[in-house]
């Protein structure tokens, strides 16, 4: 498979980290290759009596951690991928992360996303919905999804 771009969905997880090793993989085909390493951070989930919410405006203090938090993993791939292929780094704070990522591909003109896969089952599964499997349906373009456990 021969890629120009290839977006690699990061976020710092066990499932992220075999998608980085399987992106250097790819990049070793093609020395031309670029990477964008995409770090999307979801606002976290307000409390609010038995109900979990998205808080509509983030304050400045949490905007702050969520950039520093976005910051401090994508230096994780970039210390690991620089050395392969060339990159860019972007990171973004979005409540829709498939979204997020689907959109940055389209907009870039990759020709592939890379993203790792929890592996949430059952219940989980249910109620917090699969990033993965949210890209995989919505990409025009191929998407390789690297499970946890291989």
């Amino acid at each position: 498979m021969f890629c120009r771009k290839i977006v690699l969905a990061y976020d710092g997880s066990e499932g992220a980290n075999k998608a980085l090793e399987k992106t250097i993989e790819l990049s070793k085909w093609n020395k031309d290759v670029h990477v964008y390493v995409l770090n999307v951070n979801q606002p976290k989930l307000v409390a609010a009596g038995d109900a979990y919410m998205m808080p509509a405006i983030a304050s400045v203090e949490v905007q702050s951690q969520l950039e520093a938090e976005a910051r401090q993993t994508l230096e994780q791939a970039e210390s690991r991928l620089a050395l392969h292929a060339m990159c860019s780094y972007e990171s973004l704070i979005d409540n829709n992360p498939a979204a997020a990522i689907v959109s940055f591909a389209e907009t870039n003109d990759c020709d592939l996303i890379v993203i790792g896969n929890r592996g949430l089952s059952g219940i989980k599964k249910f109620l917090l919905g699969s990033v993965s499997h949210d890209v995989v349906q919505n990409a025009s373009i191929p998407v390789l999804v690297v499970k946890e456990n291989m």
